[in-house]
Formats: structure tokens, C-alpha cells, sequence
């Protein structure tokens, strides 16, 4: 969550709730200005979606960073915002440096690590690199310090130019899995051919093409929920928006949530799921835009009438 975010996001505390957010990654940088304002900023939105704040903290003194630290924690208390984790870079470390030349300026990261646990001794402290995974290659943070050790990602990499962009796309996998979950864009069965997962039959292969209990897929634009039992007996329904339905794990389960625009059920309300592993449980919702000013947008930019109709009809 950008600081220069907050305002809009804070307009925006109903799509916010829906989204759940376990944490909001909230960052802070002196350079740009920060302080109470955002600070309290930060706490509203943690607390009217209930999640627990994760603070990045830009740290700009190369000397004083003591100093600096304690007087966040003093904003802190005032603005109310009580981190669960804190995680801190020095400015010297949101450039790139190529492998042997000159790392500018900063403090050695094991007396900022400790000064961080001294300033904020009730959070998490992690480190790691703001900017790029090639940069915490090129300097390993001492991790025995750390509760946790973070970077940033990129989708483009090392290349702009559109061949590579295009091999980077490619060397995507079609499917991933976590755990006990699959998840795949069009189907299980030949992801890379992009069939559409079009009834009970379709849901069946594509159960039956992973062992995982729990597959999520795209690509369909219209919410629904299969199963399939240990006896081989399939069964599937049309979800009802924010009503929880268990997902048991003596079950096979395909999850569609849907689409965030173009529908196939005449709704024309973003789709998303949410699933809670622990609890077994997946909860499907709609969110509706003003579709009718984004069509008007694609009529007024000349682009064809039809991807303007899509958004309302889906076809």
C-alpha cells in the first residue's frame, strides 16, 4: 500500500473488506515526506479491514539511524498504528549496483537489525532488499538476525524489449501447485490448449488429471463449484455470493470463481473467490462496477463496439 494510495484506498473500504486482506503492506520512506499523516492513514485502513500491518520503513540517516528509528516509533505511538512486522532498508540499498563497483553509503545492517528490534521490540523484524531480487543476491542481509527476509519481483527481467518479454511469458509454467492445491488457468488436463472447463464432463477430466484435493481455475467466466466423490460420483452447482460452503476433504473440488469482467451469467459484477485452507472453505463474491462508464470509455477510445458489449453481456 503506497502511501500516495492511502486516500483513494480509504474511499474504497468496501472492495477493501471483500478483499480480506490477511496483511497491508504499508510503506514509509522520510525522503518522500512521511510522517503522522500517513501513519494514521495506515491504521485506518488496517483497522477497518481488519488486517495487521506489515511497515516498510526507508531508512535515510547513515549515522543516526538510531535516532531515526526511535523517532518513527514515537510517530507511531501518537498516530496509533501498532505493526505486527517492521522491515527496514537503508536508502544506500534502493540502487542498483552491478557486481564489483562502489555500494553507495549506509549503515552495517547487523547494528540497523538491532537498533529495529530496540525501536520496535512488540514486532517482527525483517530486512532484506525493497528493490529487486538481483539486489539481495548481491548483498546478502545477515538472516540470523531477521524474522523473515523480503525483496521485489519484477515480471520483466533484465530485458524490455519484446522478444524478451515474450520468453519471459512463455517460461511461465501453465499450472502451479501449493501443497494440496492446484492451480491453472484453463484446465488440469492439456492446460497448454486452453479448452474450456464447459460442464460436468470437462470438470471430471480435469479432476481426474491431478491428485491434488483442491483445484482453482480460470478461464471460464461464470462462477461454479464441482466435486467429484471417492465412489466416482460428480455433482456441481451455482455458488451464492458470500455464503461460505465447506470443501471436505474426502472430496475432489474444481473452483471456478469466475471473471472480473466480460460475465457468462448476465451479471456483470466482478467475480473472486476466497478460500481458507484450515477451515476448508471457499467463499465465492461480486463486486459490482460501473461497467456502463467503462464501456463508455472503449467506445470513446474507438475501439469496437463489441468489447464495449462484452462487459455488460459477456459475449
Amino acid at each position: 500500500m503506497p502511501a500516495e494510495e492511502i486516500d483513494h484506498a480509504t474511499k474504497q473500504l468496501d472492495l477493501l473488506r471483500n478483499v480480506a486482506p490477511k496483511f497491508l503492506q504499508c510503506h514509509f520512506d522520510p525522503r518522500e515526506k512521511h510522517g503522522l499523516e500517513q501513519l494514521y492513514g495506515y491504521r485506518v485502513l488496517c483497522e477497518q479491514s481488519e488486517a495487521k500491518c506489515l511497515l516498510e520503513i526507508v531508512v535515510e540517516s547513515v549515522d543516526d539511524y538510531q535516532s531515526e528509528l526511535q523517532r518513527l516509533a514515537e510517530m507511531l505511538k501518537q498516530s496509533g498504528l501498532q505493526p505486527a512486522a517492521i522491515a527496514v532498508c537503508p536508502v544506500g540499498d534502493l540502487k542498483s549496483v552491478l557486481p564489483g563497483g562502489p555500494r553507495p553509503p549506509a549503515p552495517p545492517l547487523e547494528d540497523l537489525y538491532k537498533a529495529a528490534r530496540a525501536a520496535f521490540p512488540n514486532a517482527r523484524v525483517g530486512g532484506g532488499m525493497f528493490s529487486f531480487f538481483t539486489e539481495l543476491n548481491r548483498k546478502r542481509p545477515p538472516a540470523q538476525l531477521l524474522d523473515f527476509v523480503m525483496n521485489t519481483t519484477c515480471p520483466i527481467v533484465h530485458a524490455a524489449d519484446d522478444r524478451s518479454v515474450m520468453e519471459t511469458h512463455e517460461a511461465l509454467p501453465f499450472q502451479v501447485q501449493r501443497d494440496d492445491r492446484l492451480y491453472v488457468h484453463a484446465n488440469a488436463f492439456a492446460p497448454s490448449q486452453w479448452e474450456y472447463v464447459q460442464g460436468r464432463a470437462d470438470a471430471v477430466r480435469s479432476i481426474h488429471a491431478t491428485t491434488c484435493h483442491y483445484t482453482f481455475c480460470g478461464h471460464v467466466h461464470e462462477p461454479r463449484l464441482y466435486h467429484l466423490g471417492a465412489t466416482g460420483k460428480a455433482g456441481d452447482f451455482t455458488p451464492t455470493p458470500e455464503v461460505p460452503i465447506p470443501l471436505p476433504g474426502y472430496r475432489q473440488w474444481l473452483v471456478i470463481p469466475g471473471s472480473a469482467g466480460q460475465p457468462r451469467d448476465g451479471n456483470p459484477a466482478a467475480c473472486y473467490a476466497t478460500f481458507e485452507p484450515e477451515a476448508q472453505q471457499v467463499t465465492y463474491h461480486r463486486v459490482p462496477y460501473d461497467h456502463e462508464a467503462a464501456a463508455a470509455k472503449i467506445l470513446a477510445a474507438g475501439l469496437p463496439e463489441r468489447l464495449a458489449a462484452r462487459l455488460n453481456d459477456g459475449y
